[in-house]
């Protein structure tokens, strides 16, 4: 019974469906006084110094102390500025830097199996060497004026590469043992946030993708090693938490060790804020809005364009179209026609126009209006099996008019309660305004792909 129940327990943990909080999925990251980072060169100020030369020995200083926490393409184009000119003692730091993340990121995407083997021997090496070197240095804590971040080799990115490669290892011999030893070694020098930052970029942003790492780092071998690793007092003293012990859990019914570690990794990951704050501060770069500069002319256009939608919304929105009248609906298609017409002459004057708020979302209105439009008329005319396709996914095989096919084809396209109402309820859909015959001159886009690590950074 008590293993029955204890298999219960992991399968529930596996397969119970996790929450989104979509309110605070959509909360915007702040800086708060608790979370200062006045001590940080942020992204903006590392471009901008650069671009405009204003080079100092603080900046230096403050470069070189969130060095490790940089991405790789923003060290590169650091150095690509040559802001050390021919100093190369003052550009080793930023140097050493900038190869060690290099090399680590290849194995970002070629670790575990038989074919990488040889793998743990590269990590070994230059393990070790870091270890060694970081041993000789004065590790004393900053002044509070820098902030927690210390001045290091490796950021959290690297760690959790290395950690993710040792622990997919599929041999647990004298050199992954001691590629353990090393890195955690390494990471017990660093500011105390730093391994709760390492498990953050560790885990991807998932409680279970943790859960498993840490049951399997928990349960790595270390019978080869003369010290071997206290992970209780390493994530307690790191991370403030305590971490379950397996033996004990062992003899007890209403737990599972498994479910320990998944309420474990939810701890670590509720906290993951301020490393989002950090990584969003030091490597965004905040584009400034600039205001969209407005001719008189263009001025004039723009009312126009605004006064003629309202027009055209006013007079469409009195329409029923359950009692349809075809006279009030072609006056009503020739008022949006007014409008499509004026929006044309803005934008050929100034195409920076589209970015104005009220263009865009006049834009997106229109362009549902013409997806539902385009389906409407394929239905009608029966091309690629529309008229087979919406019959399965309604369940419907005919419709009393064209408003009701108009309105089942809403509520098949859309999947929420709200747009499906917001479209329903806007005449410029409900008008089904065809565009004028004729040759059209437009360009169409196509992306699509994959985002993956390649040897440059990130590909399509």
């Amino acid at each position: 019974k008590n293993e029955i129940h204890k298999i219960i327990n992991i399968l529930s943990t596996l397969v119970e469906p996790i929450l989104l909080n979509r309110e605070k999925r959509k909360r915007k990251l702040s800086i708060t006084e608790e979370s200062d980072f006045s001590a940080y060169l942020s992204a903006n100020e590392i471009y901008a110094s650069l671009e405009e030369d204003r080079w100092t020995e603080e900046f230096h200083e403050k470069l070189e102390n969130i060095a490790h926490y940089l991405r790789i393409s923003q060290l590169e184009w650091i150095l690509k500025q040559n802001p050390y000119r021919s100093s190369s003692t003052l550009a080793r730091h930023l140097l050493n830097v900038y190869n060690l993340k290099q090399r680590i990121h290849l194995a970002r995407e070629q670790f575990g199996g038989l074919a990488y083997l040889p793998q743990e021997i590269y990590i070994n090496f230059f393990l070790s060497d870091l270890s060694e070197i970081l041993s000789l240095q004065d590790l004393r804590p900053e002044n509070k004026r820098r902030g927690f971040i210390r001045k290091g080799y490796i950021g959290p990115s690297e760690a959790a590469i290395l950690l993710q490669a040792i622990l997919s290892s599929p041999f647990e011999g004298r050199n992954v043992q001691l590629n353990l030893k090393y890195l955690f070694e390494l990471i017990s020098r660093k500011e105390e946030k730093f391994l709760q930052f390492t498990l953050i970029e560790l885990s991807d942003e998932s409680v279970r993708v943790l859960t498993q790492l840490l049951y399997r780092l928990f349960n790595f071998r270390q019978d080869i090693l003369k010290e071997k690793l206290d992970f209780r007092e390493i994530f307690e003293r790191g991370l403030g938490l305590q971490i379950p012990i397996k033996k004990e859990i062992e003899n007890t019914i209403s737990k599972s060790y498994y479910q320990q570690l998944s309420k474990l990794a939810t701890k670590i990951l509720k906290n993951r804020e301020e490393y989002d704050l950090i990584k969003k501060y030091i490597q965004i770069y905040k584009y400034s809005e600039y205001p969209i500069t407005i001719s008189p002319e263009a001025a004039n256009l723009e009312k126009e364009a605004i006064d003629s939608i309202a027009e055209a919304d006013t007079y469409a929105a009195k329409l029923s179209f359950n009692h349809r009248s075809e006279e009030k609906e072609s006056a009503a298609i020739k008022l949006y026609e007014k409008s499509f017409k004026t929006c044309t002459k803005l934008l050929d004057l100034n195409p920076r126009a589209f970015q104005l708020a009220w263009f865009k979302k006049f834009w997106h209105r229109n362009h549902e209006a013409l997806v539902i439009l385009t389906v409407v008329r394929n239905y009608q005319k029966n091309i690629d099996s529309v008229r087979n396709w919406l019959h399965v996914q309604s369940g419907k095989s005919s419709f009393h008019n064209e408003q009701v096919l108009l309105e089942t084809i809403i509520d098949v396209l859309y999947k929420k309660n709200k747009d499906k109402e917001t479209l329903k309820n806007d005449p410029l859909v409900r008008l089904l305004i065809d565009p004028a015959p004729g040759k059209y001159d437009f360009s169409i886009v196509s992306c699509m792909g994959i985002i993956t690590y390649g040897s440059e950074g990130t590909e399509l």
